[in-house]
């Protein structure tokens, strides 16, 4: 979603009239990150038959952005979990469901972004939008050597719907121009004079109906 500086001061900001729409017109943004090659996940998935012992290997690209469809799960490290954690898959020889899936991860993307397709239907208020992900990398085990364990990433920005074509977005530690600001700040065009306004967590931001997520890869060693 574009935002630009006002001239009249560093933290006042407008939209873009493409800011104005249905989900689709951010999703059809976000698709244009597909170019972006190291925005993807490349693995190894490896399935195991436990009934005709049948093994492949495979190997995948989880693209940007990451989609998820809202309902089934009650936070966004479940959902990640789902993309890795497969059971009862069709087995391709024997036809049965008794074929399992690990993998092994091939990169670790500096940043994650995930879009979640909401049920208009459901509440969504015991949703765990986590301040902190990972994604685990098979047993430790991984073709690039500084890839053990889990590789961690943190919440830094969501674009949300709080209602039928209308956004609004909040981010993490913004910069504009050389001033870096601390902490969560919020902004929506038709509110706050559209000033960004600093609020205490992202907690605040779960009202606003966020629908797309920014994750940053992490060192732990850091926090």
């Amino acid at each position: 979603m574009p935002i630009h500086i006002s001239a009249s001061g560093l933290t006042l900001i407008s939209l873009d009239p493409e800011g104005i729409g249905y989900d689709g017109r951010v999703i059809s943004l976000l698709s244009l990150l597909n170019a972006v090659d190291f925005l993807h996940i490349y693995y190894t998935e490896m399935t195991n038959c436990s009934q005709c012992q049948n093994k492949e290997r495979l190997k995948k690209i989880l693209k940007v952005p990451i989609v998820f469809e809202h309902i089934k799960h009650n936070s966004v490290q479940e959902y990640l979990d789902s993309y890795f954690q497969k059971k009862d898959l069709n087995c391709s020889k024997c036809k049965t469901e008794n074929k399992s899936a690990k993998y092994i991860l091939l990169n670790h993307p500096g940043f994650l972004i995930l879009y979640f397709e909401k049920d208009k239907n459901k509440s969504y208020s015991d949703f765990s939008y986590d301040d902190q992900i990972y994604i685990n990398t098979l047993e430790g085990k991984t073709n690039i050597k500084e890839l053990t364990g889990k590789i961690y990433y943190k919440l830094i920005g969501s674009i949300n719907a709080p209602s039928d074509k209308h956004f609004n977005c909040a981010v993490f530690n913004p910069r504009i121009y050389n001033n870096k600001l601390d902490g969560w700040y919020f902004h929506d065009g038709i509110k706050n004079n559209g000033n960004l306004v600093k609020v205490k967590s992202f907690k605040k931001i779960r009202q606003q109906k966020p629908f797309v997520l920014f994750y940053e890869r992490i060192d732990l060693n850091k926090y």
